[in-house]
């Protein structure tokens, strides 16, 4: 079996890979002239570009903890929920159990990635960069304002994400397969709470922006 900090540390560096390949070449210069040229001057464009491109750096380096600290988060909140199901549960076997299930997220960025990577780049707007493929949005709304409350809400709700809270389950039943249904309410409800809150959040500063 491998160990957890091994999977950290292999995710951490797929995740430094594909931003630097998004940032490199998807988040082109000319997608910035694409997106932007209709509101402002070239120069203020390449400005904002490469203050972007010098920010990535620092974000680069930063994949690690904030890889990190998303793992550690989302187990603390699983095993809160275990604790209301008065279940002990090994915060190291929480802790793996997200890690393990983190390939499920990090793929939710390689279709966004693909999916910009693989259009015309006439025909990539703002609403464009918002849309998530294999999300119930991309299904059910696929030709609604990508800028909607609703739609941000059901882009939430995604393949991938279904298939995190499976692995999450599985790892977590493995050991202790009587667990079942409080093990699945307890991720199940922390997917729930985070996607709302991040939903909410985002819902919020889309407001202020405007």
């Amino acid at each position: 079996m491998i160990r957890t900090k091994w999977l950290l540390a292999a995710f951490i560096l797929a995740t430094a890979a594909l931003n630097w390949y998004t940032n490199t070449y998807v988040l082109t210069r000319e997608l910035y002239h694409q997106l932007l040229g209709a509101q402002m001057e070239l120069a203020r464009i390449d400005a904002n570009f490469d203050f972007v491109q010098r920010f990535a750096l620092w974000g680069y380096l930063m994949v690690p903890l904030t890889v990190v600290a998303r793992i550690v988060i989302v187990s603390l909140v699983i095993q809160l929920f275990l604790v209301l199901f008065t279940l002990e549960y090994p915060f190291a076997s929480v802790m793996r159990a997200v890690t393990v299930a983190y390939p499920a997220t990090l793929f939710t960025s390689v279709l966004n990635t693909v999916f910009l990577a693989t259009r015309d780049a006439d025909s990539v707007s703002l609403a464009t960069l918002k849309v998530v493929p294999g999300s119930l949005s991309s299904f059910l709304l696929p030709d609604a304002d990508a800028t909607g409350a609703i739609y941000g809400l059901l882009s939430q709700i995604s393949l991938p994400e279904l298939a995190w809270c499976a692995l999450a389950i599985a790892v977590l039943l493995s050991a202790r397969p009587m667990d079942r249904w409080p093990v699945v309410a307890s991720v199940c409800g922390t997917w729930i709470l985070l996607t709302l809150l991040g939903w909410g959040l985002a819902t919020y500063l889309s407001g202020v922006r405007s």
